[in-house]
């Protein structure tokens, strides 16, 4: 009679070693990928003024959950959608002579200006919009705004991010490979 043993020892240490492994390699996809992403969204051709926009685009470390690992990329100012998404047409009032009861009005959004400035002389305390352009200054008791069409720097990115991920994760896993060929 013939009788063979195996010693399975090394190979379920080198399968326990693997998932820790594979979640290492997981982490570090994810993070390539999210500062992908953000690298991305910084680059995205709309106007951004006074970079605050750009900026604020980051991204957190969430972690582990629900049987991945997870990072959240946000924005940090407030219109950001506005830039991401269309906007419908729509007409701008001045706050004050809108007579917009204080519950439309958004987070933050006064219904008059407020200290010295371009409202107190200028624009009557609110109650017409004024603005310069190349042909000079103009006043006005509203406005037509045609709408935009979005910039989708965020969609973007997002499928940017999602490349780098793949890639990461078909020719990088680092860690597995060095538990299987030590």
């Amino acid at each position: 009679m013939l009788s063979i043993d195996i010693d399975t020892t090394e190979l379920r240490r080198k399968i326990a070693a693997s998932r820790v492994a594979i979640e290492h390699d997981m982490m570090r996809a994810v993070n390539s990928a999210s500062a992908t992403y953000v690298e991305r969204a910084k680059q995205g051709e709309f106007k951004d003024k006074s970079g605050d926009l750009r900026r604020s685009i980051s991204y957190t470390l969430i972690g582990w959950q629900r049987g991945g690992f997870w990072n959240k990329v946000t924005t940090g100012v407030p219109y950001a959608l506005f830039v991401e998404e269309p906007t419908k047409p729509h007409w701008i009032y001045p706050k004050a002579g809108y007579n917009a009861p204080t519950g439309s009005l958004m987070p933050g959004q006064t219904r008059r200006g407020r200290g010295a400035g371009p409202h107190e002389h200028v624009v009557g305390r609110g109650h017409a919009l004024r603005w310069v352009d190349g042909s000079g200054e103009h006043f006005a008791s509203r406005v037509y705004h045609p709408g935009t069409a979005g910039f989708h720097f965020m969609l973007h990115a997002g499928d940017w991010a999602r490349i780098r991920l793949i890639q990461e994760l078909h020719g990088n896993f680092i860690s597995l490979h060095s538990v299987w060929t030590h």
